[in-house]
């Protein structure tokens, strides 16, 4: 049924698209630069096709996203609401292979927490659900004992959306350096994937050096290099930023200083205090990565980074948090018939603090003093508690489960043969 109703989402989602513009115009724009063997991938668009702004992803997503740009945008609109739809179904399959994950409650606590996340993602056109799939994908060769694949999975990921990266901590932190290696060597080779279309339009040795200059601005964008210049216009990487960061419906910690601290010294201590509160968190999940030894705590590890590295981003929507299918469902599969009370608490938190603001804030349903409400509710980063809430209780329940482990190891008594 909820399936359906996210099918039906779908293809209400694509009957807007072409009155306006998503995050899938940012894409087609980028693919269509990149196709065109256009080196200047994060300029600010040229008409009005793209009015979200610069594109502020690895080259190597342009590069993937450019065939679609080759059909009609319309009917490429359409084909890439279908896809969205097929990375959903193709992570719940693979969800479902965690123990413990078939009975249906757990799959409907899922859904709920991920409910709002999953219809943003839908009518945005977002690309976190093929994240939360390379995530998923990657886990599951690690339990397989695939390291390498997994390595090349998450590499894909961190060149898709670069929060992926903080992975390769995590498979060093878990002694997986056969994948470490792997994610290392493949997300060089990932840099070099805009030769496909450089090499055409500029012949192999200008493809080349295209490439390397299509990389070379992505690093150094994300250095905020150019920061000055980009932001005396209304557009281009820096100034989008900027804008997007004191929106309310923003997750980061950085989102909350931006909107609440005075310009200065003040705003930066708070968006550092963020980031270092972030960066603690993310620590604790790389602790928890040595400790942890069940397939599904090892799935909640990954989703536990995630989360902490989308909140220490500068940049986190309600989209993003389709990373909690990694972190609620190993909890509920492991402890099914004796999950704790208070993380149902935690959980029916997160829905009323997180999800609920924004699905009453629909100004197309609710009348607009509803969403004035609930703005002032997102402004203030409760939805952000919401979500710390969730990280924490399921940290606190994995570490509770290793102290367990230790305990009856300790307790068991020694077996001796006579």
């Amino acid at each position: 049924m909820i399936g359906l109703l996210l099918a039906l989402h779908a293809a209400r989602s694509y009957g807007y698209w072409h009155k306006g513009t998503h995050d899938h115009s940012v894409y087609w724009m980028a693919g269509e630069r990149m196709a065109a063997g256009d080196q200047a991938m994060y300029e600010p668009p040229r008409d009005d096709a793209n009015m979200v702004g610069a594109f502020i992803y690895p080259p190597a997503f342009a590069a993937l996203f450019a065939p679609m740009t080759f059909l009609p945008r319309q009917a490429a609109y359409a084909l890439w609401a279908v896809i969205q739809l097929v990375f959903i179904g193709a992570s719940v399959a693979l969800l479902l292979r965690v123990q413990g994950a078939r009975h249906w409650r757990i799959g409907l606590w899922t859904l709920l927490v991920l409910l709002w996340p999953l219809m943003a993602n839908i009518s945005a056109g977002q690309i976190n659900t093929l994240i939360a799939l390379l995530c998923i994908a990657g886990w599951y060769q690690l339990e397989r004992g695939h390291d390498a694949r997994a390595g090349v999975l998450f590499a894909l990921g961190a060149h898709i959306k670069v929060l992926p990266v903080v992975l390769l901590a995590m498979l060093v932190a878990q002694r997986k350096y056969r994948a470490a290696a792997a994610m290392a060597v493949a997300g060089f080779m990932f840099m070099l994937l805009p030769f496909v279309w450089m090499a055409p339009a500029h012949g192999l040795a200008g493809g080349l050096q295209a490439t390397l200059h299509v990389d070379l601005s992505y690093a150094q964008r994300l250095r905020g290099a150019g920061a000055d210049t980009e932001n005396k216009s209304t557009s281009g990487w820096n100034a989008d930023i900027d804008m997007w960061r004191k929106a309310e419906g923003n997750l980061a910690f950085a989102g909350f200083a931006e909107r609440h601290l005075t310009a200065g010294s003040a705003r930066q201590a708070g968006i550092w205090c963020g980031f270092a509160f972030a960066l603690a968190m993310f620590v604790g999940a790389l602790a928890l990565a040595r400790r942890v030894r069940s397939p599904a705590g090892r799935l909640g590890v990954v989703g536990l980074c995630m989360i902490a590295a989308a909140l220490g981003n500068q940049l986190a929507w309600q989209a993003h948090m389709v990373l909690l299918s990694m972190v609620v469902l190993p909890v509920l599969a492991d402890s099914w018939g004796r999950t704790p009370r208070w993380y149902y608490v935690v959980l029916g938190g997160y829905m009323a603090l997180s999800e609920l603001p924004p699905m009453l804030g629909y100004q197309l349903v609710f009348p607009p003093w509803v969403y004035d409400f609930t703005a002032q509710i997102q402004s203030w980063g409760l939805p952000t508690l919401a979500v710390c809430g969730v990280w924490f209780a399921s940290a606190y329940y994995w570490s509770r489960q290793h102290s367990n482990e230790l305990q009856g190891s300790v307790l068991q008594p020694a077996i001796v043969e006579t």
